[in-house]
């Protein structure tokens, strides 16, 4: 059986990559996350990016290749790789955080805060409690 695992990284986005190209960046990664059971967040600001995803290990590994090849963002670094007993998002094919100026985008941020999706359990792993401190350290 294939272990439950969590994958944090961070990069930088190149220039172009703007609010259309987050849209479709978003939209993209619900697709591809739902298709494989993937869950996770990705925050963006000042025009980086750090994402945790979960998800079986090679899934992750397949995700993981998709994303080093994508040619939106570079300066890659992988920050966790590790197993989980659980997933901290479990309802979430792709939580997306950042405040732009589009509303679209502005409410797909914000549905995490409305909802109270985040997940503020002791038994969260380690990658969730590192975008948690982020989420925090930006309110």
């Amino acid at each position: 059986m294939d272990e439950l695992r969590t994958l944090v990284y961070a990069s930088t986005a190149h220039s172009w990559v703007d609010e259309s190209a987050l849209k479709t960046i978003l939209k993209n990664a619900r697709e591809y996350n739902a298709k494989y059971s993937l869950t996770g967040v990705l925050i963006f600001e000042d025009g980086n990016f750090l994402q945790t995803i979960e998800g079986l290990a090679k899934d992750i590994d397949l995700v993981f290749e998709r994303i080093s090849n994508s040619q939106k963002h570079y300066n890659v670094q992988v920050i966790l790789n590790a197993p989980i007993s659980a997933r901290s998002f479990p309802n979430w094919s792709m939580g997306f955080i950042e405040m732009p100026k589009d509303t679209s985008l502005r409410q797909s941020a914000n549905q995490w805060k409305i909802m109270n999706a985040w997940p503020y359990r002791k038994d969260i792993h380690i990658g969730a409690k590192m975008i948690q401190n982020y989420w925090k350290r930006a309110q």
